[in-house]
């Protein structure tokens, strides 16, 4: 069973049930309709289920189909992201960062806009946002509880 949740037969599967069609699946990702259809009927006996009811020319989802689409779409879903994140990770790119903003500067446009260029630019980076006042700043970096200080007075 545990052949069924490979990235390919969960792709294969989850490519037919948006498409309702074996045939476009195999188009959308380069394979035939035999490879797909073979993919699919393998999947449904290592699993002991149908997982579509098949007419001559269309697929649908059984009840069971149903269900296994939706965990089988998490679990890609899950898949890409630890991929991305592992790439990140390789590129030194940190995985989560926390930024502490003096409270004098803190407006929530201008940090919002910056969060949104930071996740565009870091899609898989945690980033969290605390505000301090004055020497605060600076106390969050020393205690480790951020990586980056804005607006941190220049003395001690």
């Amino acid at each position: 069973m545990n052949s069924v949740f490979t990235e390919e037969n969960l792709l294969a599967f989850t490519t037919a049930a948006r498409f309702g069609s074996f045939s476009k699946a195999a188009e959308e990702l380069g394979l035939t309709t035999s490879a797909i259809s073979y993919t699919i009927k393998r999947m449904e006996t290592g699993l002991d289920v149908v997982l579509f009811t098949r007419s001559t020319r269309s697929i649908e989802l059984t009840e069971s189909g149903r269900y296994f689409f939706r965990k089988a779409t998490d679990l890609l879903n899950d898949f890409y992201a630890i991929k991305r994140s592992i790439d990140t990770i390789s590129q030194g790119i940190e995985a989560r960062v926390r930024i502490c903003i003096n409270q004098l500067l803190y407006t929530p446009k201008h940090t919002a806009r910056l969060l949104q260029v930071l996740k565009k630019q870091f899609p898989t980076c945690q980033i969290t946002v605390t505000t301090e006042v004055y020497n605060g700043v600076w106390d969050a970096i020393i205690n480790n509880q951020a990586n980056i200080a804005i607006g941190a007075p220049d003395t001690l």
